[in-house]
């Protein structure tokens, strides 16, 4: 433990001081109405443990809300915001928000919550991040050298995004640690089937958009590039790798329970359903259908990674409502750090750069990390076409998976320079 401790001082001192500050800025962090249906849909977490199939769906039942949220997955943070509401017995909230309210309709509804039951569940999600940060910097470290695993720690932990959207009690803290939980599964020098299974299912639960993912599993399981394997061998790796992601998915959703195909097409039906309607409230006009092309929604998807400012809120709804609240929170530098163009473009710069060093060690037969290399390689490229072409929304929020391997190419970009001046 001491050699640990004395290998890894710096990077302690840097998760202490992180988690600190992440944990002093929770209150400044502007509401947004998504928290209230998260805390509201927290009430699932008493339920699963006394009525868990009141949660199933099965054909015939009334539609009504609850089902709906429940139909659309990702299921961890409710979860995880529950567990704290019954650890430190603070009540459920009264009402989920309704988009079609007023701001003031809905606080006489009891869809706002108290400041307590807001800071409870934004306490519980943000304890997530500095475990992600833990999770890369082994990863990182492992991979490639120490210099870049702090970077790659800096970079993301102080990232104006995860400073935003990772404290609020939405799923964006849960899939960064799910991202950061799976680079790590996949830098590690023997690829274990259940522990990669299992943390697909973790990612998986965390958003759904992790299901990018899954091949880049199947990938590592199936070709460990420092293993030699024979058919069988293959068979039976993918076979675990399945299980355990299929049977923990199956298990952390109890809407699938009684009729588990039946529900996974109805929540496939739901989810398109949903995703049609925000398409028309967000893009009214005919005009707009040009800004639904491949090339405008790849500039929004760069532009929301390395250049727009922290989005406070998805739509226009409720902006003036929450604009005293903006204006506290970014009057703090840090929150809107380098998100502006010249640093946005050395920072894309540097990812750049970094992702074709990391093109040419997979080509480098002495490359001892040349397999991780591979992997990160295939899953920043598949997660980057899965947002592209699946969430056509250009909502801040979606690009969060993105978000570590952005820093570990930049970080990896940076670090020959580092270590240059370091030399003279």
């Amino acid at each position: 433990m001491q050699k640990v401790i004395k290998e890894n001082w710096f990077f302690i001192l840097l998760i202490g001081a992180l988690a600190g500050f992440y944990y002093f800025g929770l209150p400044l962090v502007p509401f947004h109405p998504d928290e209230s249906t998260h805390i509201f849909m927290s009430q699932d977490t008493e339920l699963l443990f006394t009525q868990p199939l009141s949660l199933s769906w099965e054909p015939g039942l009334s539609f009504n809300n609850e089902i709906m949220l429940r139909s659309l997955g990702a299921p961890l943070t409710k979860y995880l915001i529950g567990l704290a509401r019954l650890i430190t017995n603070v009540p459920q909230l009264a009402a989920d928000w309704n988009w079609s309210l007023s701001w003031d309709e809905n606080v006489a509804a009891g869809a706002f919550p108290s400041l307590r039951l807001l800071l409870t569940s934004r306490a519980m999600t943000t304890l997530l991040l500095p475990f992600a940060l833990v999770f890369l910097y082994a990863a990182i470290k492992r991979v490639y050298s120490k210099t870049t695993a702090i970077l790659t720690v800096i970079f993301l932990g102080l990232n104006p995004l995860l400073l935003l959207h990772g404290r609020r009690a939405m799923n964006e803290s849960a899939a960064l640690l799910g991202i950061c939980i799976f680079i790590w599964a996949i830098s590690q020098d023997k690829i274990r089937p259940w522990l990669l299974g299992l943390v697909l299912a973790i990612a998986f639960a965390s958003k759904q958009s992790m299901i990018a993912l899954l091949p880049i599993g199947i990938i590592a399981v199936c070709m460990p590039f420092k293993i030699p394997l024979d058919p069988n061998s293959i068979a039976k790796r993918l076979a675990v790798l399945c299980l355990f992601f299929v049977v923990i998915t199956y298990s952390v959703n109890p809407f699938l329970w009684k009729n588990p195909i039946q529900s996974a097409l109805y929540s496939h039906k739901i989810t398109t359903e949903l995703q049609l309607n925000q398409l028309a409230d967000y893009y009214p006009l005919a005009d707009d259908t040009k800004k639904q092309t491949l090339p405008y929604r790849t500039v929004a998807l760069f532009a929301n990674l390395y250049l727009n400012q922290p989005s406070t809120a998805d739509v226009g709804n409720y902006l003036e409502e929450i604009k005293s609240q903006d204006k506290v929170y970014f009057d703090f530098p840090l929150h809107n750090l380098g998100r502006r163009t010249i640093p946005a473009i050395a920072f894309l710069i540097l990812s750049l750069t970094g992702f074709t060093l990391g093109v040419l060690k997979s080509f480098s037969p002495s490359e001892t990390s040349k397999s991780a290399t591979i992997y990160f390689l295939l899953a920043t490229t598949l997660q980057f076409l899965f947002i592209l072409f699946f969430l056509p929304l250009p909502w801040q929020r979606y690009i969060i998976p993105l978000l570590p391997f952005s820093c570990i190419w930049a970080s990896l970009g940076l670090t020959p320079l580092i270590n240059n001046l370091h030399d003279t």
